[in-house]
């Protein structure tokens, strides 16, 4: 039986072809330039994406009493022309940027250690089921739909995926393509009552998603197997997407002014829409199991700002090319990467990227609900070539 995997590295794509002409490493070393980033962030690197697991950190050690509060308050209100209704949101970041100095760095390397141990999935979890690959693709495929059609959270969609996994790797039942359709129904459930502020009930969730396939006695069974095979600790798990979220934040936060004065706004914003497309295609195949949360986050990221480079030329300036060169080789030197594995890493996604786009075998759910800024060019290349 032929895999997802075998089928990428079979496919000749166009984005192979374009990023070859350039014979080169899909990590640009940059130029010595005036334009410094920042390397050592206060804050390093942390962001509300990721979960500060110890339960017994005491804000109020941070912040001040509420009385004292309250006249900061008066006095900022005042200093900063800010009303009422909007100096509570200003506090609670100035109290939220308090706890990533204190707790960011932290917490950031202790889920990394997680994701290196408790949370590692081997890329061969499907052996241990009669489960094929490109079924295991299509329920992503129709994660994403459900998740987009009822607007949850994307935290609610990778801790979807993250459970599925978990489950199917720890279980010592044996599954087959028929229960997976019960498997992933009942990990987006599970996963939208705890990430959701209003979660679907369970009939709602059995008749508008399962379309009243199982019945409710189902549902609740497999979610009882799910949790008792897999623990509660992997709802706090730290996904790829919470990695990603984590680097641009902390990029943006320690290097806005560069950022304003040496990029494009509109072309950051785009490098943020492709990465997090990116990763939610490559979730798709399980053989990217083989490289951590992190190191995926940050191959997600570069390969972004390649294709941006690559269909967006005349959008991607030479003052954008230094900054982000500067930066993605800041984050492989923190998490101690070597160059050549991420390029592996890169030309994989570049693989899977263009593997996806010529895929006949599911319904790309990804390209309906969310846009990338050259998917267009990408058509009319396509039709070209037909032409």
């Amino acid at each position: 039986m032929t895999t997802n995997k075998e089928n990428i590295n079979k496919d000749n794509s166009l984005i192979s072809r374009i990023a070859n002409k350039e014979n080169k490493s899909n990590i640009d070393t940059p130029k010595n330039n005036k334009i410094k980033v920042k390397l050592n962030p206060k804050i390093n690197p942390a962001n509300k994406g990721l979960k500060i697991l110890d339960q017994n950190i005491k804000c109020q050690d941070i912040l001040k009493e509420k009385s004292i509060k309250e006249i900061n308050k008066e006095k900022i209100i005042k200093k900063t022309g800010l009303n009422k209704l909007n100096i509570n949101s200003f506090m609670h970041k100035r109290e939220s940027d308090s706890l990533l100095q204190n707790y960011g760095e932290e917490a950031y390397f202790y889920n990394k250690l997680l994701d290196k141990t408790v949370y590692k999935i081997p890329e061969t979890f499907l052996k241990n089921h009669k489960i094929t690959s490109i079924v295991r693709t299509k329920m992503i495929d129709w994660m994403i739909e459900v998740c987009s059609v009822f607007n949850f959270m994307d935290e609610t969609f990778f801790l979807s995926v993250n459970i599925l996994d978990i489950f199917l790797q720890r279980t010592k039942t044996v599954y087959n393509n028929a229960d997976i359709h019960l498997i992933g129904l009942t990990s987006m459930f599970t996963s939208s009552k705890f990430q959701e502020i209003y979660p679907q009930s369970l009939i709602n969730f059995s008749h508008k998603v399962g379309h009243d396939i199982f019945t409710i006695v189902e549902i609740k069974n497999m979610e009882t197997k799910i949790m008792s095979d897999i623990g509660m600790d992997i709802l706090v798990s730290t996904s790829i997407y919470d990695f990603m979220k984590t680097y641009f934040y902390d990029f943006f936060y320690n290097n806005k002014i560069v950022i304003e004065k040496n990029c494009d706004i509109k072309t950051y914003k785009d490098i943020v829409i492709t990465a997090k497309y990116l990763t939610k295609l490559i979730v798709h195949y399980e053989y990217f199991y083989l490289y951590e949360n992190s190191m995926k986050a940050i191959g997600c990221i570069i390969t972004a700002i390649k294709l941006m480079k690559l269909f967006l030329k005349d959008k991607f300036q030479e003052n954008d090319k230094i900054v982000y060169d500067q930066w993605t080789l800041f984050l492989m030197e923190q998490d101690g990467i070597d160059k050549m594995n991420m390029d592996n890493l890169v030309n994989k996604i570049y693989l899977a990227f263009n593997h996806y786009q010529k895929s006949k075998s599911i319904s790309k759910n990804l390209n309906k609900f969310m846009k990338l800024p050259f998917i267009d060019l990408i058509k009319q290349i396509k039709e070209n070539e037909k032409k």
